[in-house]
């Protein structure tokens, strides 16, 4: 959920240079996806079925080498894809632990952001991991006790871990040396998920609670940059946007991945809102939802796509186990027409190869899949009751 671009990644954004938006879609279809300055839309990795139900990619990131880091919840792992279709297990955290949010530090050490752990923890390249802080247990804001604590984290100009707790309704500061100050205590109920850095070093929170895209300077001041239309607090309704995960693009305009409503939309400072891309319904009807966003170099995933490719590789000196998978799902190119609306207002080594099966012949199979798509999809939402609306 980091949504900032910063020195932690080689491919800069820079300039006027053209860039991409990084997702990672938080569903019971979990995968990384890419979506173009124009809107179009492309799945760069698909997780395999056999472990697609309790993955939940809840981050990820760029590393220096343009593979991508990340944070999947569900299974308590740190990961590394290696496009088009190795997946490499980099730290297995104790269950539990829930990975949410996942930055790379100047040495490139890992910093993540244990949700139900409640910890903040550093993991070498070597594979040791380490307690940065750890998190109050109180609050209930989004989810569960203690639910929350981290939510968030991007790293300042500074080497500071900046982080929003969604259970105490609190913006964060953590040093790499652990100490804690607070920056910003919300009102109750507004339940802060994502946070970016501008140029100027503001904080740029995303409000879930209250819908609405704030600005929270370095010496405590609130102001208002986007309030979300009101409407009844429901997935199911087009005005409810649910958690809001942020990036800042070169020009200075808020990305937003909009997570009930699942969209990607782009802020300016003044308060425009435009739709850039809707992610539609899979075959199954389940939502995939944006749970990320990272603005990227473009050309990184020019030639990005899903394939059948058996190659391997490993992760030297860290645990690792390297599943590569096979899909053979098509790549998906979509492009929507984009609005414009304006609101005031350890360790263990082993390989495996998965196949997507194609669709099933009706009527028997394709029922009995639904079915069990459908139950699937409930049990989503009962473990993921913590990003419903407050």
């Amino acid at each position: 959920m980091v949504s900032m671009v910063s020195s932690q990644t080689a491919i800069t954004t820079t300039g006027k240079q053209q860039v991409a938006y990084l997702m990672a879609e938080d569903s019971p279809d979990a995968r990384l996806s890419v979506v173009s300055q124009s809107g179009v839309y492309r799945v760069i990795y698909q997780y395999p079925d056999d472990i697609v139900s309790n993955t939940y990619p809840d981050d990820v990131v760029v590393d220096s080498a343009g593979h991508l880091i990340v944070a999947e919840c569900g299974n308590d792992m740190l990961t590394q894809i290696t496009l088009p279709s190795t997946r490499t297990v980099i730290y297995s955290f104790p269950g539990g632990s829930c990975p949410v949010s996942v930055v790379i530090d100047s040495a490139g050490n890992y910093i993540v952001a244990l949700a139900t752990a409640h910890e903040l923890v550093k993991v070498t390249p070597t594979g040791v991991e380490s307690v940065i802080h750890t998190f109050s247990l109180s609050g209930t804001d989004c989810g569960p006790v203690g639910w929350g604590n981290p939510e968030t984290i991007v790293i300042d100009p500074s080497g500071n871990y900046i982080v929003t707790e969604c259970a105490l309704d609190r913006l964060s500061m953590v040093t790499p040396a652990g100490v804690y100050s607070v920056i910003y205590n919300f009102s109750k109920g507004t339940t802060p998920s994502g946070v970016a850095i501008d140029s100027s070093g503001n904080y740029i929170v995303g409000e879930c609670g209250t819908q609405t895209i704030s600005k929270i300077t370095p010496s405590g001041e609130r102001t208002v940059l986007y309030k979300y239309p009101s409407g009844t607090p429901s997935c199911g309704a087009p005005d409810y946007h649910g958690d809001l995960f942020i990036a800042i693009d070169p020009s200075g305009n808020y990305i937003v991945a909009e997570y009930l409503a699942s969209t990607l939309a782009m802020i300016t400072p003044g308060g425009v809102r435009t739709p850039i891309y809707t992610i539609p319904e899979t075959p199954f009807f389940t939502i995939p939802y944006p749970v990320s966003v990272q603005v990227v170099n473009a050309s990184l995933f020019q030639t990005a796509t899903l394939t059948t490719s058996t190659s391997t590789s490993s992760f030297t000196g860290t645990p690792s186990t390297t599943v590569t998978t096979s899909p053979t799902t098509a790549t998906s190119t979509i492009k929507q027409t984009t609005t414009v609306s304006s609101v005031s207002t350890s360790s263990s080594t082993s390989s495996s190869t998965a196949t997507s099966p194609g669709i099933p012949e009706f009527p028997y199979t394709l029922v009995s899949v639904a079915v069990l798509t459908a139950i699937t999809a409930v049990a989503y939402l009962v473990v993921h009751h913590r990003r419903s609306p407050p």
